[in-house]
């Protein structure tokens, strides 16, 4: 479908970045960033007003000590 769209030149920019490097054509690149944008975030679960937990894609579970191991190889 044809349109005409006013697109900030900063996005504009990106999408032909990415365009020139997948080899698409720059409204390809749109409908995929497009598409990447209207697929839905984590969900976020509140319990007895406790920080807010959500599922990581993968079902990564992130533990205390995982934590503390990451804060520990930062330290280094």
């Amino acid at each position: 479908m044809r349109t005409t769209l006013n697109i900030d030149s900063d996005i504009l920019k990106a999408a032909q970045a990415k365009a020139d490097y997948e080899g698409v054509s720059i409204g390809k690149a749109l409908s995929e960033i497009a598409r990447q944008g209207l697929k839905p975030g984590p969900a976020i679960n509140r319990h007895n007003n406790r920080l807010p937990q959500f599922t990581l894609p993968g079902n990564v579970v992130i533990t205390a000590a995982s934590i503390q191991e990451a804060q520990e190889v930062d330290d280094e």
